[in-house]
């Protein structure tokens, strides 16, 4: 047997006769050769130094050798390891920890207990085996959460537990999806986009909001403007619709006289007016309280018609003695002010405007960082390209405005002495736009 202490360093020789230990500085007292007979020859010059061990054959299998070897000097500095063990250094010798970082040889898989950091590129990530029923994945982005993924195949992202397939939760949760075809679009859908309470469609190539639900239920086509109300279907004011497909009609607004009306389409291309406030054909009797008509255009015939139905259902309750006209005037409390309403509208667009001009503030400074990390991207094996996608600056809104009433309803809002403060409103919004150019 030979006895090492843990003060011995050897250099070792392979030689013809067998293996020359030699030592390297090694002082008097340090090497103990017990039994060194058979197979074992020695020749030590002591107590200076140790001439030449040769050493022909050792049975390392049954042999014994008290110690263990420090990772200096090639060992592990451990005594033993376990099945499935993964030997890793923790600085001073090389150590295991099966209960968080372990192969599975009988499984063939790897167990990592806790979270893996990556501080390197880290863009490739490939499972093939299972998440465990009782276990999730998280997956964390700059020391922060970002996605979970539950073994019954939810994603969440930032959000630890998804409630559906796909569940997705920040300050403006917002879903892009963008077509690489020529002519596609480029889309975003989410909530945060028109306002806060609102889920939105917007089309980000054209810089337009395509649709919206408020938290009122109202659906907005076209406008991100709510009106007083639940569950309306609100249109913006559009161009007229024609050339129907097969088996369609359709609806949409369209200015008429300085304001939105509403009309329907079918297939035959007769667009007719819902709204009854269309006096493009004729004048309305300025004595006639509460104008109204029947009009419609068919493209096909080549024929606009319009009726002036408040007129002719005068003459026949004259010519007939039968009330077909029937009013109510209404309390002050169901009554709206048009200049009331238009300066609630406006302080929306302003706030909507205002709060807007913040996020493009924010949007440059993103924007330079961002910039900054591409300029500073070095390509690699691993990540050939700068795949970070651009910060969003997001639609810039319509400035506010002030609508006067259609000159049917203006001039008996004036009769009445109810169509004033247009003066007042009109100077607000000068004084807000000035600083704003619009």
């Amino acid at each position: 047997m030979i006895m090492l202490w843990p003060a011995l360093a050897l250099a070792q020789v392979q030689t013809a006769a067998g293996i020359d230990l030699r030592d390297e500085g090694i002082s008097q007292g340090r090497v103990a050769i017990v039994n060194c007979t058979g197979l074992l020859t020695c020749s030590v010059d002591l107590p200076t130094r140790i001439g030449q061990i040769n050493l022909p054959q050792i049975d390392l299998g049954t042999g014994s050798v008290i110690g263990t070897l420090p990772v200096a000097r090639g060992g592990t500095g451990s005594t033993a390891f376990t099945a499935g063990s993964i030997p890793f250094s923790n600085g001073t010798i090389l150590t295991h920890d099966n209960a968080n970082f372990f192969f599975d040889d009988t499984n063939n898989r790897l167990e990592v207990a806790g979270r893996v950091l990556a501080t390197a590129f880290f863009d490739r990530l490939n499972f093939t085996g299972f998440i465990p029923s009782t276990s999730t994945l998280d997956i964390y982005s700059n020391n922060s959460f970002a996605i979970n993924i539950s073994s019954t195949q939810q994603v969440g992202i930032g959000v630890n537990t998804a409630n559906r397939l796909l569940h997705v939760k920040s300050l403006d949760a917002v879903i892009r999806v963008e077509g690489t075809n020529l002519g596609s679009r480029t889309w975003d859908l989410g909530t945060g986009l028109a306002s806060n309470s609102s889920f939105s469609i917007r089309d980000v190539t054209a810089l337009v909001d395509r649709f919206t639900i408020d938290s009122s239920g109202n659906a907005l086509i076209g406008t991100i403007a709510s009106p007083s109300g639940t569950s309306g279907l609100i249109f913006a004011d559009g161009t007229a619709l024609s050339g129907m497909g097969l088996n369609t009609a359709g609806l949409y607004a369209n200015d008429v006289g300085g304001t939105a009306e509403m009309f329907a389409i079918d297939e035959a291309g007769a667009s007719t007016q819902i709204s009854p406030h269309n006096f493009s054909l004729f004048s309305p009797d300025p004595n006639e309280e509460y104008p109204a008509s029947y009009y419609s255009l068919q493209q096909y015939l080549g024929v606009e018609v319009a009726i002036d139905l408040f007129r002719l259902a005068r003459l026949v309750q004259q010519q007939s003695g039968v009330q077909l006209i029937h009013r109510r005037d209404l309390p002050v409390a169901e009554r709206r002010g048009w200049f009331t309403d238009q300066e609630s509208y406006m302080r929306l667009a302003m706030t909507t405007y205002e709060t807007w001009e913040k996020a493009q503030a924010q949007f440059f400074v993103d924007y330079a960082i961002w910039d900054a990390s591409r300029r500073a991207f070095v390509p690699s094996l691993d990540v050939p390209t700068f795949t970070e996608s651009a910060p969003a600056l997001s639609t810039k809104p319509a400035y506010p405005q002030i609508k006067h009433a259609p000159v049917w309803l203006r001039q008996r809002l004036n009769d009445r002495g109810w169509y004033n403060g247009g003066q007042t409103l009109q100077t607000k919004l000068a004084a807000w736009c000035l600083k704003r150019g619009c």
